[in-house]
């Protein structure tokens, strides 16, 4: 136990003796630290919660939960398409709208790779975006990614409203099939009524069009029914009073 404890005090008096030889290389590592610390680009995030509304002028009535995840699929797909995410670099002032179509496509990847989309079953659409470095400084980045988010959502929406228009027209065009349908089988069944009021007009009493021939029949029909419940009625009491 002796011998242990003088090796270690041996140890720590070597130390020492090199202590500002330690201390130098520590502040050496610290200081090639910081500066890797330093060469790291800040990143700057902005994110926003879009609620959409998938509504149907004519809805399917087989649609399912897996339908609407389908919807929304093509939704994130069409967020992040890459002529989208072009229009979004230029819009927002990320790269300069006179950018060749080199420039423009890896402004598009390079946003592809800092957007995060996400969809939730109750319509919410969440778009993180999360950009750094780029040769810009803290506050143009800082900027920067919030006028991008805004850009992709004024992108996104303008592409809905397009394709909600087009949605609109052909939900239009089939409704107005179902019009075209309906009146020809609606004359269809007037030109029937037609051809049967004619065949048997004469034989139904009184004068005038069918219709009146009709009612006028149903009054009848109506008079003798009455007529034929009070005779029911008598013809029961004379039964019961027989039977007394």
């Amino acid at each position: 136990m002796t011998s242990l404890i003088d090796e270690l005090k041996i140890i720590l008096h070597g130390v020492w003796q090199r202590r500002w030889l330690a201390m130098a290389v520590a502040w050496a590592l610290s200081l090639i630290g910081w500066l890797v610390v330093a060469m790291i680009p800040n990143s700057y995030e902005s994110r926003a919660r879009v609620l959409v509304q998938m509504n149907e002028v004519v809805p399917d009535a087989s649609s399912n939960p897996l339908d609407q995840q389908r919807r929304f699929d093509q939704l994130r797909q069409s967020i992040a398409s890459a002529r989208n995410l072009e229009q979004v670099a230029v819009t927002s002032g990320m790269i300069d709208r006179a950018a060749d179509d080199r420039a423009r496509a890896a402004a598009a990847a390079g946003l592809q790779k800092s957007t995060k989309i996400e969809a939730t079953p109750d319509n919410i659409v969440t778009l993180t975006v999360a950009l750094g470095g780029g040769g810009r400084s803290n506050a143009q980045n800082a900027a920067l990614v919030t006028r991008v988010v805004e850009t992709m959502i004024a992108v996104f929406r303008d592409e809905q409203i397009r394709g909600g228009a087009a949605n609109a027209q052909q939900n239009i065009r089939f409704i107005d099939g179902q019009m075209a349908e309906i009146q020809t089988k609606l004359t269809a069944a007037e030109s029937a009524r037609a051809g049967f009021e004619a065949r048997n007009i004469g034989r139904l009493p009184g004068a005038g069009s069918a219709s009146i021939r009709v009612e006028s029949a149903r009054s009848e029909l109506s008079q003798i029914d009455t007529q034929l419940a009070a005779a029911q009625s008598g013809l029961a009491s004379a039964t019961a009073q027989l039977a007394s």
